[in-house]
């Protein structure tokens, strides 16, 4: 039976491709695409309807995880087949085919994981606010500064996670090249192109913060003493 799944099928290149790694990855492949058929049709309309995702979101979905799915199945197939290829060498560390592939599969990740902040829990905030406006009978114009409101915290979250993204990497491809150095008494201090991104970075994860909590506070203030639309 051993001898079976370690029998050679076919060749890529000069590596022999055997039954076991064939099985692999069809299981792997066969199970993606199931996930994602249960996952982009029955198993989230729930979600959709829950969190009133329009139609646009939903097919910015589809995609991401479409994307993700082939990007993974290429990253299974080069360690099952171990088929790389070096496209160039950067600061002496070479960079290769695969090294690629696992950068477009972590910014996938990260647009899954901006749609998720972005629209469920985002969304669903100012949806459950604007809700209990309506019944308070709201005006158009302060109705529109909450969908501006919705706008302006959703691109928050967009520049911070592909913040993080870009530093993650930068650093794992050792691209973070040196801007500059600077001693402090013995010690050699080098200045990278991520330090930079890294006090962006805090800007706006502390506007974020401070646009929450001033939206929470004053909202829960504006509720809790009836105060009019003009006042506010």
């Amino acid at each position: 039976m051993l001898d079976f799944f370690n029998s050679a099928i076919f060749n890529i290149g000069n590596r022999a491709i055997n039954t076991a790694q064939l099985v692999w990855m069809i299981m792997f492949l066969v199970s993606w695409v199931i996930v994602f058929r249960l996952f982009s049709t029955n198993g989230i309309k729930e979600l959709y309807k829950k969190y009133e995702v329009g139609e646009k979101q939903q097919k910015k979905l589809r995609w991401i995880l479409g994307l993700l799915l082939c990007l993974t199945s290429l990253i299974l197939l080069s360690w099952l087949f171990k088929i790389d290829v070096a496209i160039a060498t950067i600061n002496d560390k070479a960079i290769s085919a695969a090294h690629l592939i696992k950068a477009l599969c972590v910014i996938q990740a990260a647009r899954l994981i901006d749609w998720t902040i972005s629209n469920i829990f985002i969304h669903g905030y100012y949806s459950n606010r604007e809700k209990l406006r309506e019944q308070r009978k709201a005006n158009l114009t302060k109705e529109r500064d909450e969908k501006s409101d919705e706008r302006g915290t959703s691109t928050l979250v967009q520049y911070i996670v592909y913040i993080v993204v870009f530093i993650f990497l930068l650093r794992s491809l050792n691209l973070d090249f040196n801007l500059y150095s600077y001693k402090v008494g013995e010690q050699t201090i080098a200045f990278n192109f991520t330090k930079i991104l890294e006090a962006v970075l805090i800007l706006f994860v502390a506007r974020l913060i401070i646009s929450m909590l001033t939206q929470i506070v004053l909202y829960g203030v504006y509720r809790n003493r009836n105060i009019d639309e003009g006042s506010q």
